[in-house]
């Protein structure tokens, strides 16, 4: 390593006397940086833990507001054990405009609960309808909360086109994966109606596995093959006949679903399982989830 290059790092180690940027030392220079920005600026702030959790841009026949009207809706949704007050919180369906609209002061949310916002233009109407409609063609719907005298983005959820009385939600709620859902749930879990599996995260690193619409407090498996294909479960298995969309499957994990039908299974993928096939197998009822690739 050139010796020139050695001694900037360390020198000038002090350069009070200097006007030119270029001659201060690197290290001092990131010292004195670092040193700079704790002192004059605030540490973030954790963010408040609520989510957009379900959109439906086009309710035709779904439920009904105050009025009586098939009007657009938002549900936002506190996943996290602590109550939030959402008074002063905005919300936009323009990212560039975070303040159309003003959640009401004495709103809050609590530990798992969900809360109905209707998206008619029709702020007459009651406390919890908006100045602005939604694009059944797509669009996003942006919550931000002022904090230190600025529109801090909390939440946000860009949705595509969806058919009339469909939904676009977290799937589970409150998580970061979102699909379009066939039969909307105001102030309820959310659900594709039938068993399903999803997948947070990436390999390698960690990967999380949802499945949901099982069986209440019965077992679900997650079965694995390197490819595809087309397998019948032999005899001498609780779902005998029924056929995996897998080539030579392997059980991979067997959990008990909770009182909803759900499971969550998280895993530390490594490099080696890139590429995995994987589906889950509700055992109580033998139905079978759609295939999910690491």
């Amino acid at each position: 390593m050139p010796q020139d290059f050695m001694d900037s790092w360390t020198k000038p180690s002090s350069y009070e006397w200097l006007t030119i940027p270029a001659t201060w030392g690197i290290q001092p220079f990131l010292t004195e940086r670092l040193e700079f920005v704790q002192s004059n600026f605030p540490q973030p702030q954790p963010l408040p833990p609520v989510v957009v959790n379900e959109i439906v841009p086009d309710n035709e026949t779904g439920i009904a507001d105050e009025a009586g009207d098939f009007d657009d809706w938002i549900e936002l949704h506190n996943p996290s054990s602590q109550s939030v007050d959402l008074s002063g919180f905005w919300l936009s369906d323009r990212y560039g405009s975070p303040r159309k609209w003003a959640i009401p002061s004495n709103t809050t949310l609590g530990p798992g609960e969900f809360l109905l916002v209707w998206c008619d233009n029709e702020p007459a109407e009651g406390p919890l309808h908006t100045n602005f409609k939604l694009s059944k063609t797509g669009e996003g719907v942006y919550l931000h909360a002022p904090i230190a005298n600025r529109n801090v983005l909390v939440s946000s959820l860009v949705f595509p086109g969806v058919d009339a009385d469909e939904s676009f939600g977290r799937i589970p709620d409150g998580s970061t994966f979102a699909d379009i859902l066939p039969t909307p749930t105001p102030e309820l879990p959310n659900s594709y109606g039938s068993f399903e599996l999803v997948k947070e995260g990436y390999c390698p690193g960690n990967v999380t596995f949802h499945g949901m619409g099982g069986t209440p407090n019965g077992p679900i498996a997650l079965v694995y093959s390197q490819n595809t294909g087309s397998f019948t479960v032999g005899s001498n298995n609780p779902c005998t006949g029924i056929t995996l969309s897998l080539s030579m499957p392997t059980l991979g994990h067997v959990a008990t679903a909770d009182a909803l039908g759900t499971i969550t299974v998280h895993y530390q993928a490594p490099a080696n399982l890139a590429g995995i096939w994987i589906q889950g197998v509700d055992v109580s009822s033998c139905a079978i989830s759609s295939l999910i690739q690491l």
